[in-house]
């Protein structure tokens, strides 16, 4: 592919909004991270505070099915990835469930007291699988918008460099052809931009020098001739 000015600037505009958008995009995914996992801690403290308040009378009371329901109602959250609870003093296990969950689990734990007396202990986790979503989605859709705005520039750019740059470049080559073929008379159309403008002075300059010898070299010629035509007839008149 031959390099054109053209060319040259929508790959510069390309680069440059393609580099801008990406860091942009790159801190806009850490900011939207630590937001997300701000929001799941939270969440997190709030179960927690939660169940160990639902959960004072069913475990006072041994009341294992309450704590099952309890608990499994908090585990049909999507991200909650673990759940269990245990009696004191010895630590046994009134609830336990967990499932499959990726990355690193954000997790809570605390005392259940009832009249002062701690009579047991939850712990739970959260999955970051929820907010770890979040970003991919809003990354494919800050990349598809990326896309779609580079496609427009791209486009967008040609059609104004075709209108504005080429063809004024290709009225300027015509000329310098037209010229160089000895069209010193030719008339440049008058280029809206400056720099062509310039160009087209400094060409018209050189035309008008071109002629000047030219024009100087065929009276030197026309001279010459004279003066061997006179040469020639003095000598054979003789």
């Amino acid at each position: 592919m031959k390099r054109t000015i053209a060319r040259d600037i929508v790959v510069a505009l390309i680069l440059l909004i393609g580099g801008s958008a990406s860091l942009m995009t790159f801190f806009n995914a850490q900011t939207m991270l630590q937001n997300e996992k701000r929001q799941m801690e939270r969440r997190a403290d709030e179960y927690l505070s939660n169940l160990r308040i639902s959960m004072e009378l069913p475990v006072w009371t041994i009341d294992r099915d309450n704590i099952r329901n309890i608990a499994d109602f908090h585990m049909r959250n999507e991200d909650m990835a673990a759940l269990r609870v245990l009696e004191y003093p010895d630590l046994t296990v009134l609830y336990e469930s967990s499932r499959k969950h990726t990355g690193e689990l954000i997790t809570r734990g605390g005392d259940i007291v009832h009249d002062g007396n701690v009579i047991a202990r939850v712990e739970l986790a959260l999955s970051p699988a929820g907010y770890d979503s979040n970003v991919r989605r809003m990354l494919s859709s800050t990349v598809i918008t990326l896309l779609v705005v580079l496609l427009v520039v791209t486009t967008v750019t040609g059609a104004l460099l075709r209108k504005f740059l080429k063809h004024p470049l290709d009225e300027l080559i015509a000329g310098i052809q037209r010229i160089s073929r000895g069209d010193y008379g030719y008339q440049f159309p008058d280029p809206p931009q400056e720099e062509i403008r310039a160009i087209v002075k400094e060409v018209d300059v050189m035309a008008r020098e071109v002629r000047k010898r030219e024009q100087s070299l065929r009276d030197l010629n026309a001279q010459l001739e004279s003066v061997a035509v006179y040469s020639f007839l003095d000598t054979h008149l003789r």
